[in-house]
């Protein structure tokens, strides 16, 4: 007779195994609902590199997930057709296999193995991907028209040179002045960079169309190949150029098809001063059924407005009975401060205002939960097939649930009255993406909570009318097996009070800790600040755990999922309410937590959680150790070096050079001289978010006055290093933190049980 011994003993978590996470996102089911696909991407720790590929399965759980691709590189965004039969997405692969490069080949077929994303089309049960575009800038997320012949994406271009193509002779080679000047930067507009992308140059970002048919003949396209002469394109030099269909000095940020294919909704903001403007609009621009190639009109041929100017709207989504357009959008009054919003728009009757469904709940739209192991976003809004409502994510006390919201009822006068909303899927948990298909009554999300990275599950609507979401299943188990190794510590959430207000706090124990020993404990400070902690996955805070510490953290006044007014009660005000949020958290947990040692407390953040560490050891000496990361650190040249520096005239309504005094005492720096408190600065040398010139400012003063301090830097890297740089720079990162808590609040993880 068998029996099963003890279970094996469970180890600790380290800093490599980040190197064996897999990052689960952008969930999207097939239009009958059977099928879910997703993207799962893992660190390559060799080249180190991430890795991507889409995986399908059944929705019902009836079959294992199968990996639809395969390549060297990154497949990403994949998205259904209309009849279900393909799937288009973006990769990194090569247009052409690398035996075929290597034996010759034209020009433009040599050297592509590392291309930028292109956008490829692959029938559902397997086959060949195809590439649809040549582009040297790359092309953007496919977005399929009703018919499945088109697909519209943004991409970006040079605006004087126009369309490029990958692989197409560069004429400034031919040419010594310009072939040894391009690397110059002519700078003319305001907004000029962007943290993790660059800067731009004359690059903008326009709207563009392929027609399958054109691309890869019948099977795709749907009329008949050899009627038209098209076949499947045998390398990227036969790959017809897309159809251009916005052009000029300005941006297209996003796009959804009309129901009857005849129009696209953008998102843009075509005045030639829009840097110097917050609003962007919603407007309608005319698709054409075949292809006519010809540089269009700067502002697009047929251009109509529908908004006002009164919002920055975000993204769009056209309903699919086609009566209504829905959008998200921030509030001007409150600028980056806003809750975003879900807006709808009746088509039929353009002389009627968007009516915000959010508003009146006073409700923050979308994912705004913070995790360093997060996967693609995908969808977080979703229309119901009978264009009755919209499925969408809402962040809510530290939760991202799903939420369902009908539409409101029809008023002949007045404002209409508030939509009906519905919890379908609520909890301590985050949602990081959601597809549905309500003809079928599925649904798919991509879940995270607190001692699970995200991984996909699937359920049943039992509507309409929708009142709940039900049998949930587990379809992907990309961290099982190291899950299974590591010893975990769940966090614990507990209510605080602070200025009156109720704030939510949580307590994460050291890995082995022993009842009735006191432990060093870490402070964490999240960026944003319009952001929040939730009940995520947190690879850095399991691994202080790990290490023998605990970890404290909340979401002080500026965050969002609280509502509007907690949202913006900082706004031009940072390092007071905020300030006070915080410690009192500190204070707090001292007293509900035994395990907390009063003596040995550090303190980290990163962005805004590294302004508010900085402020914090300016202000007291209750902390024996700091790490900052990617800070501000002065506001002042803040203004004049970030990429949103400019943000903050929406914030204190004026330059620095106005107020100077102002700025200077909202500046960590301008209190540098009271720091006492043994620092750790971490930056990347590319961020672009917060410029390195402000980790320097503080460095050169905490090493003038002689206080303990290390400054590392991290080439080649920008603001997102923790959730996405390179992969062993993420484990040096962490390791760093580590050895400073270890050097200065002692070695934790000696005094574990």
């Amino acid at each position: 007779m068998e029996t099963s011994g003890p279970a094996p003993r469970k180890r600790r978590l380290e800093s490599r195994d980040l190197l064996r996470m897999r990052f689960v996102g952008d969930v999207q089911l097939s239009p009958d609902g059977r099928n879910v696909a997703w993207v799962e991407r893992w660190i390559d720790p060799e080249a180190d590199q991430y890795r991507s590929r889409i995986m399908v399965a059944p929705s019902d759980g009836s079959g294992p997930a199968r990996a639809f691709t395969a390549g060297p590189g990154q497949d990403k965004a994949p998205r259904w057709s209309p009849d279900g039969r393909w799937l288009a997405f973006l990769s990194d692969r090569p247009l052409v296999p690398p035996e075929a490069s290597r034996a010759g080949g034209s020009a433009a077929s040599r050297g592509q193995e590392t291309a930028p994303f292109q956008l490829f089309v692959m029938p559902a049960d397997g086959g060949e991907a195809r590439p649809l575009t040549r582009l040297k800038h790359g092309a953007g997320v496919p977005v399929w028209a009703p018919d499945g012949r088109r697909i519209a994406f943004v991409a970006v271009l040079d605006t004087e040179k126009g369309l490029e193509r990958l692989g197409d002779e560069d004429p400034d080679e031919k040419e010594p002045y310009r072939r040894f000047n391009r690397d110059v930067q002519v700078i003319t507009r305001l907004l000029y960079k962007e943290d993790g992308v660059g800067f731009f140059g004359r690059k903008r970002r326009h709207l563009f169309l392929v027609f399958l048919d054109e691309v890869a003949g019948e099977e795709v396209g749907g009329r008949s190949a050899q009627a038209d002469g098209a076949s499947v394109p045998a390398g990227p030099a036969s790959i017809p150029d897309p159809v251009q269909l916005t052009a000029g000095e300005w941006d297209v940020r996003a796009c959804d098809w009309l129901a009857d294919g005849s129009r696209l909704a953008i998102v843009a903001n075509p005045d030639p001063d829009a840097d110097y403007q917050r609003w962007s609009d919603v407007y309608l621009l005319p698709a054409p059924q075949e292809p006519a190639r010809g540089a269009p009109p700067e502002t697009g041929p047929g251009l109509e407005k529908l908004t006002r100017s009164e919002l920055r709207v975000t993204d769009v989504m056209a309903s699919p009975d086609g009566r209504h357009l829905a959008f998200t959008a921030f509030d001007l009054e409150y600028d980056q401060y806003s809750n975003h919003h879900l807006y709808l728009l009746d088509l039929a009757r353009d002389e009627r205002p968007p009516i915000s469904l959010t508003a009146a709940a006073d409700l923050c739209l979308g994912n705004q939960a913070l995790t360093d192991v997060a996967g693609d976003g995908g969808d977080g809004v979703v229309w119901a097939a009978d264009g009755s409502g919209l499925f969408a994510q809402v962040s809510r006390r530290g939760s991202v649930d799903l939420l369902w919201f009908g539409l409101p009822g029809e008023t002949t006068a007045g404002p209409a009255p508030a939509a009906p909303i519905t919890p379908l899927l609520e909890g301590r948990q985050v949602i990081q993406a959601v597809s549905v298909r309500s003809r079928s009554g599925q649904v798919a999300v991509v879940m995270t909570d607190p001692l699970r990275p995200g991984e996909v599950w699937a359920g049943r609507l039992d509507g309409p009318p929708y009142r709940s979401l039900a049998g949930l299943r587990q379809l992907s188990h990309a961290n099982g097996a190291l899950l299974g190794e590591v010893e975990l510590s769940e966090p614990e959430p507990f209510a605080f009070e602070s200025g009156g207000l109720r704030l939510d706090g949580w307590a994460i124990r050291p890995v082995g800790a022993r009842p009735g020993r006191r432990y060093p404990v870490v402070l964490e400070i999240h960026g944003g600040p319009m952001a929040m902690y939730a009940h995520a996955f947190f690879f850095e805070f399991q691994l202080l755990a790990a290490r023998g510490y605990g970890v404290i953290y909340t979401n002080p006044r500026g965050s969002q999922g609280y509502g509007q007014a907690f949202c913006a009660a900082i706004r031009g005000d940072w390092g007071h309410l905020d300030y006070r949020d915080v410690m009192a958290l500190v204070d707090a947990a001292l007293e509900r937590f035994d395990f907390i040692d009063p003596e040995r407390l550090g303190v980290a953040g990163g962005s805004y959680g590294g302004y508010m560490t900085n402020w914090i050891i300016g202000h007291t000496d209750r902390f024996k150790a700091a790490v900052t990361m990617r800070s501000v650190t002065n506001e002042h040249s803040f203004f004049g070096t970030s990429d949103i520096g400019v943000f903050d005239l929406y914030d204190l309504r004026q330059p620095p050079w106005a107020d100077a005094p102002r700025y200077l005492s909202m500046s960590p720096i301008h209190y540098a001289g009271q720091i006492h408190t043994p620092t750790l600065i971490l930056h990347s040398e590319m961020d672009l978010r917060c410029p390195i010139e402000q980790a320097e400012q503080l460095y050169t003063a905490l090493k003038w006055r002689k206080v303990p301090v290390e400054f590392v830097r991290f080439a080649g890297e920008s603001h997102g290093l923790s959730r996405g740089g390179k992969p062993w720079h993420r484990v040096f990162r962490l390791d760093r933190i580590v050895d400073w808590f270890d050097r200065y609040l002692g070695k934790a993880e000696d005094e574990q049980g």
